[in-house]
């Protein structure tokens, strides 16, 4: 008697401290979110959301995360449980339907995001009269992917690691944003990107030559927060 009794408080501790930990992640994931450091917030939520898959408030934020980190896959799945699933469905908003149809048609599914797209119109009563134009794309996508195979797109082959773009001429290279770590980070913990700053890099003028290993802006441009996109 005395052992199970030792077992059952064991196993009430270990609820308790599984528990705690979920609560801590959405603590963190949602102050994330709020400071608009989606990757940190998707860190975080993703971990609490394998523990309490039917909070739709979690589900939102996930996706809205990895929305506006242009992580459209991650992004349709997320939004795909929030408004089909069975306890969250009744709880999804019509900006979460409209979302929802945006990473379908990102991701290359027209006909499904023409169908989601005609749902946030029967939800909104057709207020949104731009939504008929999201729907008009997804019937002549074939039209405007007539010419693709004339264009190839290589990538450039920049060192280091993160999500790169909104590169612009400057000086004898280019100056680009990039994510970069969590400035406020634990080490041992989250160790994702996090904020934007700005690089600088050129390339040698040698045939087949390179990208320069990229350095920060000088001065006091890049700060903990976010930098870019940059324009001169």
């Amino acid at each position: 008697m005395k052992k199970q009794t030792l077992v059952y408080s064991a196993v009430l501790l270990a609820v308790a401290f599984l528990a705690a930990c979920s609560g801590q992640n959405y603590k963190v994931a949602s102050q994330a979110y709020n400071e608009m450091n989606y990757p940190k917030s998707a860190y975080y939520m993703k971990k609490y959301v394998e523990s309490k898959p039917e909070n739709a408030d979690a589900l939102r934020k996930l996706a809205d995360a990895y929305r506006l980190t242009n992580k459209t896959r991650q992004a349709e799945s997320t939004y795909s449980k929030l408004v089909r699933g069975k306890k969250t469905a009744a709880k999804a908003t019509p900006e979460d339907v409209l979302h929802y149809a945006q990473m379908l048609m990102a991701n290359e599914k027209y006909e499904d995001a023409r169908e989601w797209f005609a749902k946030y119109n029967e939800l909104t009563n057709n207020s949104d009269p731009s939504v008929s134009l999201w729907m008009e794309s997804c019937d002549s996508i074939a039209m405007f992917k007539r010419d693709t195979a004339l264009y190839t797109i290589n990538e450039a082959g920049f060192r280091g690691s993160g999500d790169r773009f909104a590169a612009v001429p400057y000086l004898n290279g280019i100056v680009y944003a990039q994510e970069v770590a969590d400035p406020k980070a634990k080490k041992g913990s989250y160790a994702v990107p996090g904020y934007l700053d700005l690089f600088y890099t050129e390339k040698d003028t040698v045939p087949d030559a390179e990208w320069t290993k990229p350095v920060k802006l000088m001065g006091k441009i890049n700060t903990p927060a976010h930098e870019g996109p940059a324009t001169f």
